[in-house]
């Protein structure tokens, strides 16, 4: 593992394929993600080499970001995005946890890429994804296990 990227677990108390609805459905990410996602456009199922394009929101305003799923593995419930703007990537795998879900995520850019940031501002930037990620997601599967 580089600076430029971070790799974290975490548990969700949540049934590993309530959860995968999630994780491995792009078109999902709005529900939990976080207010930053706006929508998910350009997908209409999910599948090995599908672009997409995500709204988002930052400080700055409104952009269109294209991503690709690169891997997408039903049977293993793994998924890797990449985003062809930034060069930046996501891989998430799940595993059946006794009930629950044990979660796998990585965040990063490129290893390869010359132009990466390799400083701590970019490794704090990957360890605030993924945490922030991981929480939101095991605060949407517990929303969602909610009786109505």
């Amino acid at each position: 593992m580089t600076v430029g990227s971070w790799r974290q677990q975490a548990l969700i108390d949540s049934p590993v394929q309530q959860v995968w609805e999630m994780v491995g459905d792009p078109n999902r990410y709005p529900d939990w993600v976080g207010e930053e996602i706006a929508g998910v456009t350009g997908l209409p199922t999910p599948e090995p080499g599908a672009a997409f394009q995500q709204l988002t929101h930052d400080p700055s305003g409104t952009h269109v970001v294209n991503f690709q799923i690169e891997e997408l593995d039903q049977d293993v419930r793994a998924i890797h995005l990449r985003c062809l703007d930034s060069r930046t990537y996501l891989r998430c795998a799940l595993t059946e946890a006794r009930g629950a879900t044990f979660v796998d995520m990585e965040t990063g850019i490129d290893e390869g890429d010359p132009d990466a940031y390799r400083d701590e501002l970019t490794r704090d930037f990957f360890i605030r994804l993924a945490q922030t990620m991981l929480d939101a997601l095991d605060g949407a599967c517990a929303e969602e296990s909610r009786p109505s």
